[in-house]
């Protein structure tokens, strides 16, 4: 997307909190700059234990604290100050990594955001589109759904290839200049 629109792009490293005996599917999510939230009405569901939430949520950042390391972001803050932003994900499920990435840059004072992502479910588009100038999402869909059902040839990039990507993208903000 950025070499099309040709405008510079960075990371934001968000992660769902897992359920402890359900890892595909979260009840929250946190940040790299630590903006963390809860989906409150499944955490009443779900009736975790504060011991079991906080294991969780210390699992969580220490992933986190491990791709900051992976992906070189240590040393760098997200540059966008009164800027125009568009939060760009591979599909959203229930929306809370989107909501928290969302409050995260709302928090560092953003001019504008937009959510653009091939597919999610309508009523994930319901829950983010009050929060963001606008939603881009060419695929929504009417019932709940895994991200992964609405590609064709889905697999999980790896850090590897992940970091490929990025030292050949001429758009990326985080590559080092020699």
């Amino acid at each position: 997307m950025a070499q099309i629109l040709e405008i510079p792009y960075d990371l934001m490293i968000v992660r769902k909190i897992k359920i402890p005996y359900n890892p595909e599917a979260g009840f929250g999510a946190i940040t790299s700059d630590g903006t963390i939230i809860f989906n409150e009405t499944l955490l009443q569901h779900l009736q975790l234990s504060r011991n079991q939430i906080d294991k969780q949520v210390k699992q969580t950042r220490q992933n986190i604290e491990e791709r900051i390391k992976l992906y070189e972001l240590e040393e760098r803050k997200l540059d966008v100050k009164e800027k125009h932003v568009i939060l760009v994900d591979d599909g959203l499920a229930s929306g809370f990594t989107m909501i928290a990435a969302i409050k995260s840059l709302k928090d560092q004072d953003v001019k504008s955001l937009i959510v653009a992502v091939p597919t999610a479910p309508d009523s994930t588009i319901s829950r983010i589109e009050p929060l963001v100038r606008e939603v881009v999402c060419p695929n929504i869909r009417t019932t709940p759904f895994a991200v992964a059902d609405a590609y064709k040839h889905w697999y999980d990039v790896d850090d590897k290839e992940a970091l490929q990507i990025l030292k050949n993208s001429r758009f990326y903000l985080g590559k080092k200049k020699n």
